[in-house]
């Protein structure tokens, strides 16, 4: 099943760094190209120099919230 996802590129936002690992850790074993922002400033500039299969956001974040 992991073959479906291999050379995916995924963007996750969220403020918590362990969280950014956890997921990195994991979605990088399955061979998905993981990029991550600890901020919603962050994201757009990658989501504006990067093309992504899929953005994970943590809708609570301070600033700009995973939403906008």
């Amino acid at each position: 099943m992991s073959e479906i996802f291999q050379g995916r590129k995924i963007l996750i936002v969220d403020d918590e760094e362990d969280t950014l690992e956890a997921c990195s850790h994991i979605l990088g074993k399955l061979g998905i190209h993981v990029q991550t922002a600890n901020n919603g400033n962050q994201a757009l500039k990658l989501i504006r120099e990067n093309s992504f299969d899929i953005v994970i956001a943590d809708i609570k974040m301070p600033g700009m919230d995973g939403i906008e």
